[in-house]
């Protein structure tokens, strides 16, 4: 079991925060910036929100509406198409059906965290409150990494197949993951891939050659090779989240939020559209 051990850091790094947002989400991600903002003891230096195309205007306007004037004024809005090619974003949605949005979510995650400048980025679920004050990453350059119970073994195959000496040992699908972006290059690096579309293609072959659909290629890419390559920068603490259904009545979730939150038993709620 991993410990609950916490960063301690007067002078914390700054970070940025973000999001990867499917239309059905926006209703909890005001939420999901708000409890962020709240609760992260590093400071956020800059909040990046990316919708699908054709939900920017939505995007802006639920925004616009719910956030404070103090944080609005961190956030920026972009779309899929600014992050993955036209031709990935094609093959993607042709070989995962149904399954398209979620990949795609994880790809531009991944592409967002190579392209970022900053010392760290907080990527947080949009359907997921953070409910405890908790530092994410140190001045040394040392971070958190959440330990979960999802062991999904299709994760674990693709990623033994870009290294075989890869050794599992832990879950890290854990709904918001600090990533730093000096880690992940070098991780892209190990891998063997120069650019976002190559990993999009390594992964739409192997789909295509094994009939796998399920990808963990934000969390578990990071997680796993991280621990592998930078053992000495991870500290793992438990996980602590809960999984609450969701109502459309946002009201109804702050008040959820806030009572989970008071109850200092867990660090952070989901609220997954697909137990409502």
């Amino acid at each position: 079991m991993a410990p609950s051990v916490e960063l301690e850091d007067p002078d914390p790094q700054e970070i940025d925060l973000f999001l990867a947002c499917a239309g059905k989400d926006l209703l909890t991600l005001p939420l999901a910036i708000s409890a962020a903002a709240a609760n992260v003891k590093n400071p956020i230096r800059s909040i990046s929100v990316v919708v699908p195309d054709q939900d920017r205007e939505k995007a802006q306007s639920v925004l616009t509406e719910a956030l404070s004037r103090v944080t609005l004024d961190r956030v920026t809005i972009s779309v899929d198409s600014d992050w993955v090619s036209s031709e990935t974003i094609s093959d993607l949605r042709q070989v995962f059906g149904n399954r398209f949005g979620w990949v795609l979510q994880q790809i531009i995650t991944t592409n967002f965290v190579l392209k970022s400048a900053s010392r760290g980025v907080l990527v947080i679920n949009s359907d997921t409150v953070l409910t405890r004050p908790k530092l994410f990453l140190d001045s040394n350059g040392k971070q958190i990494l959440h330990r979960s119970s999802e062991f999904n073994e299709p994760y674990y195959t693709y990623l033994r197949s870009l290294d075989e000496d890869l050794e599992v040992k832990s879950s890290h699908v854990t709904h918001h993951m600090l990533m730093q972006p000096d880690l992940m290059r070098a991780v892209m690096r190990h891998i063997g891939f120069e650019s976002i579309d190559e990993l999009g293609r390594s992964v739409i072959d192997f789909s295509s050659k094994t009939g796998q659909l399920q990808f963990c290629l934000e969390f578990e890419l990071y997680a796993q090779f991280v621990k592998s390559l930078f053992p000495e920068r991870i500290i793992e603490i438990k996980f602590s989240n809960i999984s609450v259904s969701r109502t459309d009545e946002v009201a109804v979730l702050e008040r959820q939020a806030n009572q989970i939150g008071r109850s200092k038993m867990f660090n952070s709620v989901s609220f997954h559209d697909y137990l409502g």
